[in-house]
């Protein structure tokens, strides 16, 4: 890649803009000939995209709930002490009661010999004024909604990262045939790690994650086992990539108990699921692929 290709292709992703967008905004054919030339501009055509670029994110990023939070939440200590002042003020009381408590010590100075029921204080109108000045539970719910919210859109987010990550390591080991193309490229990626997005998971310390669908229920295996996590990425591989063929290997000491043969020809048989998927991606042979898939098949019907 040359670095005009390599300047273009960031550009044009930093920029959300197409080649042909990307082009008529920084070139333009020269006064003495036919060539195409950079604008003497062009440099500040593309900070004043990326400055309108910076100036959209801000318009449409949600303030953080936690800052509203400890806003409303100042702002309504501070409205409420000034209530309880005035009050103080207006009914010569000296306490250091707050909020209701306050409400009974005034309505108690006002009846004196009167023992109040819970009713009484509750529609005395220094109760009512209070009950106006609290924060509405319709309020508080829609705050402690919308935080909830955020706060698992943030887990899930860190959550499908690590699997991302994972499913690309195990990927590259499988060395798959990666278009030179960059934007085929990453979009064929973006499709293959879009395909883990409608499950959940369980991380595990070694990597071997646990594998749920939306309803919390785990992935198993053919024999009833959970599905394991690499076996799953070799399986989403194989459905999205072709692969390098690779030489087999031979196995000397135990090669006799690992391969079978079946009446299809002299096909290695794999002896468990990882070796069906690993042979699957290292076999480009249509035919073999087949033989392969219908010696597996015969494998599990006699256990």
């Amino acid at each position: 890649m040359d670095i005009k290709d390599f300047i273009s292709g960031v550009l044009t992703k930093t920029l959300n803009l197409t080649g042909d967008e990307l082009a008529e905004l920084i070139y333009t054919k020269a006064a003495d000939s036919e060539d195409i030339v950079l604008k003497d501009d062009a440099l500040d055509l593309v900070l004043d995209k990326d400055g309108d670029r910076i100036e959209n994110i801000k318009k449409n990023t949600k303030p953080s709930v936690d800052v509203l939070k400890a806003e409303y939440s100042k702002a309504r200590k501070e409205t409420m002490q000034e209530f309880e002042a005035n009050l103080k003020k207006d009914f010569g009381i000296e306490s250091d009661k707050e909020g209701i408590e306050l409400v009974n010590v005034i309505v108690s100075k006002q009846k004196p010999n009167t023992k109040l029921t819970d009713e009484d204080v509750k529609k005395h109108p220094l109760y009512l004024s209070l009950e106006e000045n609290r924060v509405p539970k319709e309020k508080y719910d829609e705050l402690e909604g919308e935080f909830t919210e955020y706060k698992k859109s943030h887990e899930r987010s860190s959550l499908m990262g690590t699997v991302h990550k994972n499913a690309i390591a195990i990927l590259n080991e499988m060395n798959p045939i990666v278009s030179e193309n960059p934007r085929v490229a990453q979009t064929r990626q973006e499709d293959f790690l879009n395909k883990f997005d409608s499950y959940n998971f369980e991380l595990r310390d070694d990597g071997n994650h646990l594998i749920l669908d939306k309803e919390g229920n785990r992935i198993e295996d053919k024999h009833g086992n959970p599905l394991k996590f690499k076996a799953f990425v070799e399986e989403v591989a194989t459905a999205n990539y072709d692969f390098a063929k690779q030489q087999n290997r031979q196995n000397s000491g135990n090669q006799q108990q690992q391969q079978q043969q079946n009446q299809n020809g002299d096909i290695k048989i794999p002896s468990s699921e990882q070796e069906y998927v690993k042979f699957m991606a290292e076999e480009s042979d249509p035919a073999v692929r087949a033989k392969i898939t219908a010696g597996w098949d015969e494998a599990q019907k006699a256990d």
